[in-house]
């Protein structure tokens, strides 16, 4: 079973199933549809706990992101562009627990903080893994 550990920022969303998701970069095994995953905060510190109950991985997608210093320039799901003044990357960010400050889009919020968490770079392998909560 694979395990991903999570920043305690996003610890809320994932608790109350706002996010579903999480980006990842490549690594040799992320889970694969079907399987189950382990959610967790603070992994391999003292302080580790499950986030939630064993959620199932209901896809892998592709994920492209050109950061640039300060913002997000192209965001791309599975080779389709999304237009990031469209209401479709504002979903995505949202799915990715990016939904708050109030007044700023929660793309432009995703995008800030890819880029000051990350270098400005294109990010041409990343992955995002998608769950469900089991019954």
């Amino acid at each position: 079973m694979v395990a991903y550990s999570f920043k305690s920022a996003f610890v809320d969303d994932i608790a109350a199933l706002r996010k579903r998701q999480t980006i990842r970069l490549p690594r040799p095994r992320h889970a694969r549809p079907g399987e189950d995953i382990q959610i967790f905060a603070g992994m391999r510190t003292k302080h580790c706990r499950k986030i939630i109950p064993d959620p199932r991985c209901v896809a892998v997608d592709n994920l492209v992101l050109d950061l640039r210093p300060g913002h997000l320039a192209h965001l791309e799901i599975n080779g389709v562009v999304l237009d990031l003044d469209g209401p479709e990357a504002d979903a995505f960010a949202i799915a990715d627990g990016f939904s708050r400050p109030l007044g700023v889009r929660p793309i432009e919020f995703f995008g800030t903080w890819w880029a000051r968490t990350h270098r400005p770079a294109l990010f041409e392998d990343l992955v995002i893994i998608r769950w469900e909560s089991q019954p």
